[in-house]
């Protein structure tokens, strides 16, 4: 099997482990337990814990597959909050580059500050991401524009519509579980 295609396998595989990739150390991903998981079109709110309370966790994500069978690729997208930050990780494969790309609405009203962004993922966090998040909460569709492997240009379409219902749903499961 082809190093790429290997390669692809294992991020696809990371990504819908969705919470398992934060798990304490000594932990399987047997261990995690779902709690709570809710679609709102292509944005999704998870929680779970590793078998308490004090384990719990919560994120809000989006998967897009932008390149179907026999040469499967996808983009992750996460939303994570801590006591200290909140983050924004736009994932993407390996040595794909937002490098004349980026994140943008479709009307042109707003463009999420994906310059420094180079190869994989992508991490706003403060202000950036904040910006980012009341622009999506908004509803504005937006597309996300990289080139893939280096060569092949690509956009994804975010339809935003029901971000602010995932989004609701996410601040009351963080704050059901004591989560900051």
């Amino acid at each position: 099997m082809p190093l790429r295609r290997i390669l692809t396998a294992a991020a696809v595989a990371a990504s819908l482990t969705g919470p398992v990739l934060a798990q304490p150390e000594g932990r399987t991903a047997e261990d995690f337990v779902l709690t709570h998981f809710a679609g709102y079109g292509g944005w999704q709110v998870f929680c779970g814990n590793w078998g308490s309370q004090d384990t719990a966790q919560c994120d809000l994500r989006r998967q897009d597959v932008y390149s179907p069978r026999p040469d499967f690729r996808a983009s992750v997208t996460f939303i994570r909050v801590s006591p200290t930050e909140i983050r924004f990780d736009i994932g993407l494969e390996a040595i794909s580059s937002l490098i004349g790309g980026g994140l943008d609405a479709v009307d042109g009203s707003w463009s999420a500050p994906t310059q420094t962004c180079l190869l994989g993922t992508c991490r706003l966090r403060g202000t950036d991401a904040e910006t980012l998040i009341d622009n999506l909460r908004r509803g504005t569709d937006a597309t996300l524009t990289f080139t893939d492997y280096g060569v092949e240009p690509q956009s994804v379409l975010w339809a935003n519509g029901q971000f602010e219902d995932a989004w609701q749903d996410f601040v009351t499961q963080r704050q059901a579980r004591g989560l900051p």
